[in-house]
């Protein structure tokens, strides 16, 4: 047989049935609810009947029914099943307890609100509902489709209302739900420890640069005695622990620690380097007296004329590699950034102490290269961050339970973030409600209407009474753009368009990285 009518899903939704004949009063349920046809009888003596309902084709909605079967008096002993909807239509003609007339007793378990189960007036409410239930209950179940096709797009919309709440109230729907909700609060969850960590990371790189300052501090005061103690400060002010952090993380950002060096210190280095390696060739012997190798000399030599050659002639050439490190610095370009570091480095504005005898030790970099340098590894650190960002995006748009409306325009109209089924679905899909008298807050004008935009984006406006459709990053930019921060509505409006935009980039660059 088929299922029965209605759908267990349903239930929540329908009256009880009437007291049977046994006197057996039907359980209390929810006010909204209607009246349901009697379930399928466990005793072949009872031959019950059955009722379901199914999409039908074409967007429509096929309700067989099967008229309960009735004992017959020679059979006995099992009473008349309680009556079905078609047929309490057709006897008493009334649809009295069919339709919702008030909130339920108790709030439904996918959503807290109870009185989100009251048929909005945008919906049709009971008006619309009431001659959609009697022209499907009360026509032959083979007509159903045909009946459903000729309905009021509201007559449809409050059935499908009907449905929706029914299906929220299922078990399938509530474990769905909670399973949401349990994955939301996991990145959350994540989302708070990282945050922890990045807060621990930073108190303890100052903790460290705090305590390495009172170290030389320390050394100092020992070296200068009891006169020179006086000068030095009694502690390490909360600036100096600053200037160390950000010291540390240039370094971070160089490869490691690097000595700093101005262009004239710079010069002033080759120059002084130079002059060493021209009285070692000359004398052929070390600082303690002893006699160079020929092979020692021949490189002391080879040092030597690299160390002029850089002095006398990559003037020009570092004045370029310099131009070009302050411009990329500002660009905010990496591949320009690493184009003017490669110009730096073949201008030796950079090295190492080990291989051309130039700083205190170690490696070394101009001032412009250490900011090159530092801009990048900001650039990669906030990219990186964004990356994280819209994954988090993406997960928790994978969470979402329930669509609410992104905000009111000053003429009171809802706008909707919904995405089709079709393609493309990379782009936003923003909905705008139609005009209509009964919209709160709204002001009677000639709503404005977004043009297309030049880059792909699309708005299409229609009639006052008629939906609006933006599709496209740039036609809701647009739009975003189009609304009047003054306003308390559009203000709200356009920061959670912009929010979303934002969002939906996020999530765009977390699934390319």
């Amino acid at each position: 047989p088929p299922p029965p009518f209605p759908p267990a899903e349903l239930a929540p939704r329908l009256q009880p049935a009437q007291p049977s004949a046994g006197g057996a009063s039907a359980r209390k349920s929810d006010p909204m609810e209607v009246e349901a046809a009697a379930p399928a009888s466990t005793s072949p003596a009872c031959g019950g009947g059955a009722a379901a309902a199914s999409p039908g084709g074409g967007g429509g909605l096929a309700v067989s029914v099967q008229a309960a079967g009735r004992a017959s008096a020679e059979g006995g002993g099992c009473p008349d099943p309680a009556p079905s909807p078609r047929a309490r239509v057709k006897r008493q003609g009334s649809l009295d307890g069919l339709l919702p007339t008030s909130p339920p007793s108790k709030p439904l378990s996918s959503r807290g609100d109870a009185s989100a189960l009251a048929l909005p007036s945008a919906c049709g409410g009971a008006s619309q509902l009431e001659p959609a239930i009697r022209a499907l209950l009360g026509q032959s179940p083979s007509l159903a489709h045909e009946v459903y096709s000729r309905l009021p797009p509201l007559q449809k919309l409050g059935l499908l209302r009907v449905l929706v709440d029914g299906a929220c109230d299922s078990p399938h729907t509530a474990k769905a739900v909670d399973e949401a909700m349990a994955r939301r609060r996991g990145v959350l969850e994540r989302e708070e420890e990282a945050e922890k960590e990045k807060r621990r990371e930073t108190r303890t790189l100052r903790d460290e640069a705090r305590h390495a300052l009172r170290e030389q501090l320390a050394e100092q005061r020992e070296a200068a005695g009891e006169e020179g103690e006086q000068l030095l400060p009694a502690e390490v002010s909360e600036v100096a622990v600053s200037l160390e952090v950000q010291k540390r993380q240039e370094a971070l950002a160089c490869g490691g620690q690097v000595e700093v060096l101005s262009r004239e210190a710079l010069q002033q280095a080759e120059s002084d380097l130079a002059i060493e390696l021209e009285l070692q060739a000359a004398n052929g012997i070390d600082s303690d007296g002893r006699d160079f190798s020929a092979a020692d000399l021949e490189g002391i030599v080879a040092r030597r004329d690299l160390i002029k050659h850089r002095r006398d002639t990559f003037g020009p050439a570092r004045d370029a590699a310099q131009e070009g490190l302050r411009a990329a610095a500002s660009s905010g370009d990496a591949a320009v950034m690493e184009a003017a570091l490669e110009a730096a480095r073949a201008a030796a504005l950079e090295g190492d102490c080990d291989e051309d005898g130039i700083g205190p030790g170690g490696r070394w970099v101009a001032a412009e290269t250490r900011d090159v340098y530092t801009a990048l590894h900001e650039m990669h650190k906030y990219r990186d961050e964004r990356v994280a960002e819209g994954r988090r995006q993406l997960e928790l748009s994978q969470t979402i339970v329930r669509t609410a409306p992104l905000g009111r325009d000053r003429y009171g109209r809802r706008h909707w973030l919904v995405q089709p089924l079709e393609e493309p679905r990379d782009q936003p899909h923003v909905w705008c409600e139609p005009r209509s008298s009964e919209l709160v807050g709204g002001i009677v004008e000639p709503p404005r209407e977004a043009s297309r935009a030049a880059d792909g984006g699309e708005s299409r406006p229609c009639g006052k009474r008629d939906w609006q459709h933006f599709v496209g990053e740039s036609a809701c930019a647009a739009l975003a753009a189009s609304l009047d921060e003054r306003g308390e509505r559009e203000s709200h409006l356009r920061a959670s368009l912009e929010r979303t935009l934002r969002s939906r980039q996020l999530q765009r660059l977390a699934a390319s990285g």
